[in-house]
């Protein structure tokens, strides 16, 4: 299985406390051990999910269980901003670098 990072905008308000999708990449929390808010800060389930709703940015660290299902290990509501300027300049590192990191390649598909 493999290790993977997304970070993305939360496609739709999630009706339960173990599941998300991001770009259409389902995310299942039923196994995490860390849910942390914008400043990094470890929080509950509940909190976690009573912070997301449709457009939320998040990013989920875990194992790719299969085309379109990612286990976290970890989530973290994110900023928008700093997504922002990542999406503005990435694109031109990975041109550049052809050995850029799997992670970041994912978020962009």
């Amino acid at each position: 299985l493999d290790e993977v990072d997304l970070r993305g905008p939360v496609d739709a308000t999630p009706t339960n406390t173990t599941s998300f999708t991001i770009l259409g990449i389902q995310i299942d929390t039923s196994s995490a051990s860390s849910f942390k808010d914008r400043m990094e800060n470890e929080i509950g389930r509940s909190a976690f999910f009573g912070s997301v709703q449709a457009g939320t940015t998040v990013e989920a660290q875990g194992v790719l269980s299969s085309d379109i299902v990612i286990e976290a290990d970890e989530v973290e509501l994110d900023d928008l901003f700093a997504i922002n300027l990542r999406i503005n300049y990435i694109p031109q590192y990975i041109k550049a670098n052809r050995d850029f990191d799997q992670k970041y390649r994912l978020a962009f598909l």
